[in-house]
C-alpha cells in the first residue's frame, strides 16, 4: 500500500465516523431528553404545612409513570439552616403525576429542589412564598 492509498483509506475512514456519530448522535440526545417538571402548591389545615403536586412529563410531552421523585425545601436566605425533611413524592392516581407533603418551620421565601432520579436524572427548584 502506497501512502497516496493509506490517506485516501484514512479520509474515507474518518468521513464514516463522522457521519455515523452524526447519524446516531441525535437519536441518543433524544432518548435521554431533559424531563418536564411542573409543580403546584397547597396549604393544608395544618399551619406551614404544603401539599405539593408534581407533574412529570418526557420530552414529547408524554407523562412519566416511573419516576423516582424526591423534594428538599430550604430558605435561600439562611441555607442549611433548617430541618426540613426530605419528602419523597408517591403516585397520585394519574399517569405522571406523585404528591408530596412536607411542614416548613417558619413563614418566608422559600426554595424547593424537585430532583427526579428516575428514568432521567432532572433537577428543578421552584421558589415560593410561605404566610
Amino acid at each position: 500500500m502506497t501512502m497516496q492509498n493509506f490517506k485516501h483509506i484514512s479520509a474515507a475512514a474518518f468521513f464514516m465516523f463522522v457521519s455515523a456519530v452524526w447519524l446516531v448522535t441525535p437519536a441518543i440526545a433524544q432518548s435521554a431528553a431533559p424531563l418536564s417538571v411542573e409543580w403546584t402548591l397547597a396549604k393544608t389545615s395544618k399551619p406551614l404545612e404544603r401539599e405539593a403536586v408534581i407533574t412529570v412529563k418526557n420530552a414529547q410531552g408524554q407523562p412519566v409513570s416511573d419516576a423516582n421523585i424526591e423534594v428538599n425545601v430550604d430558605m435561600p436566605s439562611m441555607p442549611m439552616m433548617h430541618a426540613v425533611p426530605k419528602a419523597i413524592a408517591t403516585p397520585a392516581g394519574e399517569p405522571g403525576r406523585y404528591r408530596t407533603k412536607f411542614t416548613l418551620e417558619m413563614a418566608g421565601e422559600w426554595a424547593a429542589q424537585i430532583e427526579v432520579t428516575k428514568p432521567v436524572r432532572t433537577k428543578v427548584v421552584k421558589k415560593f412564598n410561605a404566610d
